[in-house]
């Protein structure tokens, strides 16, 4: 079942891209091309993967690289590609390229639940044994509108609650109703809760050098040298971990973890996921 929704999925990306009228006004010089050969190589994949997931594989990871590649060489930002580019790295066995795929589609387009649930279904296969802090547990339960509601929606309804809250004072002096009061007091509460949310997401996604773990298995240490300090944790970190990078130095990068630990990593281990301002998410063209 799994093979065959990302099976629908990687047709219905391939019929959009082939649909774009900019991919066909660039067939013999743009991505096209090598898009629709690593898309072939996605099919292929899937169809062999219905017998043996082994040797579909490094089929898979192919695909995956060549997607990975069209990607980095075009500037291309576009939710369905990276879900599709995640699928990909998840099949061929490797969950860290596949979580920072998926994180990157989130980025673009928050709304959309199928790339919710398959970053959920991978972070759970992940297994990581860090607990987030009760700080993080709130951050992520601010956060979790994201996923549902686009920052657009949020803002005008907040906007509108803390306007319509204002006015319900003024009558509450003019009417001298108590109830007006309390649902006053209850729409801006609301409204400044979501603004707060929408300023921290903002600062999250442009800020922050959000990142996840591309390696098996990365021992952090307490400084950055793997010479001179020690292990930062008992155990290694797993691929496909997330964190924020807080500072850099000598090839290393300080990391701060979900549970709010802190430790040093080659920095050559880490994918990050925020896109730079200048690469603002990338749209099809209508059909797409």
């Amino acid at each position: 079942m799994k093979h065959r929704r990302h099976a629908i999925a990687t047709i219905l990306f391939a019929f959009c891209v082939y649909c774009s009228p900019s991919a066909h006004a660039a067939e013999s010089s743009g991505p096209r091309p090598q898009l629709t050969e690593a898309l072939s190589l996605l099919d292929q994949a899937n169809l062999l993967a219905a017998s043996d997931e082994n040797a579909a594989r490094p089929i898979y990871r192919q695909a995956a690289a060549q997607i990975d590649q069209v990607r980095t060489k075009n500037d291309l930002r576009n939710a369905r590609l990276e879900h599709a580019l995640g699928n990909a790295y998840l099949n061929a066995g490797e969950r860290g390229h596949a979580v920072l795929a998926y994180r990157r589609a989130l980025l673009l387009d928050p709304t959309d639940r199928s790339i919710s649930e398959t970053l959920a279904s991978t972070r759970s296969a992940v297994g990581s044994q860090i607990t987030p802090s009760r700080t993080n547990r709130i951050i992520r339960w601010l956060l979790s509108w994201r996923g549902s509601i686009p920052r657009s929606t949020a803002w005008t309804a907040a906007t509108g609650c803390f306007l319509l809250g204002w006015v319900l004072i003024t009558l509450r002096i003019t009417l001298r109703v108590r109830s007006l009061t309390l649902l006053a007091v209850f729409l801006l509460s609301g409204s400044l809760l979501t603004f707060g949310a929408l300023g921290l997401d903002h600062w999250e996604s442009r800020s922050l050098r959000a990142g996840v773990l591309l390696e098996p298995s990365v021992i952090a240490r307490t400084g950055p040298s793997d010479r001179i300090f020690d292990p930062a944790f008992q155990e290694p970190l797993t691929e496909g971990t997330e964190l924020v990078v807080v500072d850099e130095r000598d090839g290393w990068s300080k990391i701060q973890l979900a549970s709010n630990a802190l430790g040093w990593v080659p920095t050559n281990t880490i994918g990050f996921i925020n896109t730079p301002p200048s690469h603002e998410k990338t749209r099809l063209p209508a059909g797409s």
